[in-house]
């Protein structure tokens, strides 16, 4: 797909989301070294991954809920030389 502009692209993906029943959130990007604007981001669910067992340091700590399930949901921005 392609978008005229950033906003453009953020107003598709956040409606994207809404319907599927998740949340975006920015996994990785790459800045230009120029003007410091965004090239390229890897925008991914925010139950992407999983969480890392780790032992507990102590048995008053409270535990957290688990929020990552292992979502594979992803969209890559990319930003053209033509500007869109």
């Amino acid at each position: 797909m392609e978008f005229e502009s950033e906003e453009a692209t953020k107003v598709f993906d956040d409606a994207y989301a809404t319907h599927a029943g998740f949340i975006i959130r920015v996994d990785v990007f790459r800045s230009s070294m120029r003007d410091g604007k965004v090239i390229w981001q890897r925008l991914i669910c925010n139950k992407e991954g999983i969480r890392k067992l780790r032992p507990r340091r102590s048995e008053n700590r409270k535990l957290r809920a688990i929020t990552r399930e292992g979502c594979k949901a992803m969209i890559v921005v990319k930003k053209e030389k033509s500007g869109k």
